[in-house]
């Protein structure tokens, strides 16, 4: 017998979303199905197009970083190496601090 006609034989359907965690299928709860028991997995196709590079964080950071050393906002456009810089000094901003200004909007 076709496996597509052993689905269309069931009249309840329950929809259950798993997690996959790479060799099998995790769900929140036991289900109560016995040993054999035909079951239909979907999987959803991508949302994104095949053309768009995918970034990992470390991409995404130095993206950030560079965006924002364009802009004047950091020093130095390469992440930190972790020391601790002691002779570090913030970038100087022209004008009252943020606060002053949130306090003075608020009135």
């Amino acid at each position: 017998m076709p496996l597509h006609s052993v689905f269309r034989r069931w009249s309840l359907v329950r929809h259950i979303i798993g997690i996959y965690n790479g060799m099998t299928v995790e769900f929140p709860e036991p289900l109560d199905l016995l040993p054999g028991t035909a079951v239909e997995v979907v999987v959803p196709e991508p949302t994104v197009p095949n053309d768009v590079e995918l970034l990992d964080d470390d991409a995404v950071d130095r993206a950030v970083l560079a965006a924002l050393y364009e802009r004047g906002m950091v020093a130095s456009p390469k992440p930190p190496t972790g020391a601790i810089d002691l002779d570090w000094q913030p970038i100087p901003n022209p004008g009252d601090p943020i606060s002053e200004d949130i306090l003075a909007d608020r009135g």
